[in-house]
C-alpha cells in the first residue's frame, strides 16, 4: 500500500519509476509501487461506438468467485461487475430511457455511474443530465479520436504539470503524478483556451477510468505543491468552474496525496472539499526534494512524450472496453472480495 507516513529512500523510488517507464516491460502501462514519507491531514470529504445496449430484462451473467481488490492490468476480471452493480447499472439504463431528451448513454457509462452511486437513482440521473450538458457546452464528442486530440492539447499547454500516469502493480490501480505549480490557469483565458481545457479535462477523466476495477478502487494522485503562491497566475474561479461543472458529476473515485502544501494550495483544497465532499485529500505530505526530479528525465521533451503516450494508452483501453461491454451480456459477474 502507498501510505503518506511510510518512509522509503529516494534511490528506491527512483528505481521504481525507472522500472515503470521501461518500455521493454511486459506491459508499458505498469509501474511498481511508490511510497512517500510525511504527515497526513486526511479529510474524507457518451456514447460508445457500436450498439451494446441490450434489453435490461435479460440476465445472461454467470456467477463467479469474488473479485479480488488488486488485479493486474491485463486481468479480464477488471471488467467484471458484481451482481449488485449489474442490477444497479441496468436500473440506470432503464431510467435513462425514460428521458427522451437524453442522449444514448453507453452501457459502460451506466455501469460506471452505478459503481459510484451505488443504487441511488436520483444521484445517477443528475449525473447523466449534468454530463450531457457539459459535453454539449464544451463540444465533447466523446470518442477516442476526439479525446486524443484534446490530450495532445492538454499535455504541452502545461508542459511539466502532468508528470506520470502509470499502473501501480501493488495497488491494482492507476497512479497520476502532477505538479500543480505548473498549471497557471490564467494562461488559458489569455490564449482563449478555456473551452479546450474543459473538454480535455473530461477526456482526462475518461483516461483515468479505463475499466471497472479502476473505477471501483479509484485513481491515486500524487500532487507536488511546493512553490505554489497566492500571487501565482491562478484563476480560482475557473478552477471552481471545473469542480462545480465536471468533478461534482463525473463518476470518479480518487485519493489525492498532496506534498509540500502551503496557503495557496490549501485554499484550492478547501474549495475541492466543499464541492466534492466524497473525495479524499491528504495535505501536508512531505518528501525530501520535489517529485518532479524523478519524472522529468532525461529531459522535458522526452518526459512530455512519455506521459502523453501513457494517457493515450489508457484512453484507448477505456474506449475499447466501452465498445465491447454490454449489459445484456456482461459475462461473468462476481462479488467484491480480497
Amino acid at each position: 500500500m502507498i501510505r503518506a507516513n511510510e518512509a522509503e529512500d529516494a534511490s528506491a523510488i527512483q528505481a521504481h519509476i525507472s522500472e515503470g517507464d521501461n518500455e521493454d516491460a511486459a506491459d508499458p502501462d505498469q509501474e511498481h509501487d511508490q511510497r512517500e514519507s510525511g504527515s497526513e491531514d486526511e479529510q474524507s470529504h457518451d456514447d460508445s461506438e457500436g450498439d451494446n445496449n441490450g434489453d435490461d430484462g435479460s440476465d445472461s451473467a454467470e456467477q463467479a468467485d469474488p473479485i479480488p481488490s488488486v488485479l493486474s492490468i491485463n486481468d479480464p476480471r477488471r471488467m467484471q461487475l458484481t451482481r449488485e452493480e449489474l442490477e444497479w447499472a441496468r436500473d440506470v439504463k432503464e431510467l435513462t430511457r425514460g428521458y427522451p431528451d437524453l442522449d444514448n448513454v453507453s452501457d459502460f457509462m451506466c455501469a460506471q455511474i452505478a459503481i459510484i452511486t451505488r443504487g441511488d437513482l436520483d444521484d445517477a440521473v443528475s449525473r447523466v443530465v449534468a454530463l450531457q450538458y457539459y459535453r454539449q457546452n464544451y463540444k465533447v464528442i466523446d470518442t477516442e479520436d476526439d479525446g486524443i486530440r484534446y490530450l495532445n492539447f492538454l499535455v504541452p499547454f502545461f508542459p511539466t504539470q502532468i508528470l506520470s500516469f502509470c499502473f501501480s502493480i501493488s495497488e491494482g490501480t492507476y497512479l497520476l503524478v502532477q505538479d500543480v505549480t505548473k498549471m497557471e490557469t490564467c494562461a488559458l483565458s489569455a490564449a482563449d483556451k478555456v473551452n479546450d481545457w474543459m473538454a480535455a479535462s473530461y477526456y482526462m477523466h475518461n483516461a483515468m477510468c479505463p475499466d471497472f476495477a479502476t473505477i471501483r478502487r479509484g485513481t491515486i494522485t500524487l500532487l507536488e505543491c511546493e512553490g505554489m503562491r497566492i500571487d501565482q497566475k491562478q484563476d480560482f474561479k475557473l478552477i471552481q468552474k471545473l469542480l462545480s461543472e465536471l468533478l461534482c458529476y463525473y463518476p470518479f473515485k480518487g485519493e489525492m496525496r498532496c506534498f509540500h502544501t502551503g496557503v495557496a494550495f490549501n485554499i484550492m483544497a478547501a474549495i475541492m472539499r466543499r464541492l466534492v465532499p466524497e473525495g479524499k485529500i491528504m495535505t501536508g505530505c512531505t518528501f525530501e526534494g520535489r517529485l518532479d526530479q524523478f519524472y522529468l528525465l532525461p529531459d522535458v521533451t522526452t518526459a512530455n512524450r512519455r506521459v502523453l503516450e501513457q494517457l493515450i494508452r489508457a484512453l484507448k483501453r477505456r474506449y475499447e472496453n466501452e465498445k465491447s461491454f454490454s449489459l445484456l451480456n456482461p459475462g461473468i459477474v462476481g462479488s467484491t472480495g480480497s
